[in-house]
C-alpha cells in the first residue's frame, strides 16, 4: 500500500485544482461503507431505484451508474 505523509502539504497539492465534486469524490472513494453500497447498487440490473434514492440521501452524491 502506498504510504503518504498526511501532514505534508505537498502530498495534497493535486487537490488544489479540484472542484467541489472532485474533492467530494476523493473523500468518499476512500470510505468502505460508500464503496460497499455503491457496489451493491451496481450488482442490481437495472439498478434498483429505491436503493439509488437511499444511497443519494445517505451520501448526498449522485453519479452515473
Amino acid at each position: 500500500m502506498h504510504k503518504i505523509d498526511w501532514r505534508s502539504p505537498a502530498e495534497y497539492r493535486f487537490l488544489q485544482n479540484y472542484d467541489r465534486a472532485g474533492f467530494a469524490w476523493e473523500i468518499v472513494r476512500r470510505n468502505r461503507d460508500y464503496c460497499r453500497e455503491y457496489k451493491k447498487i451496481l450488482l442490481t440490473k437495472p439498478p434498483d431505484p429505491l436503493l439509488v434514492e437511499s444511497f443519494v440521501k445517505r451520501w448526498g452524491l449522485r453519479f452515473r451508474l
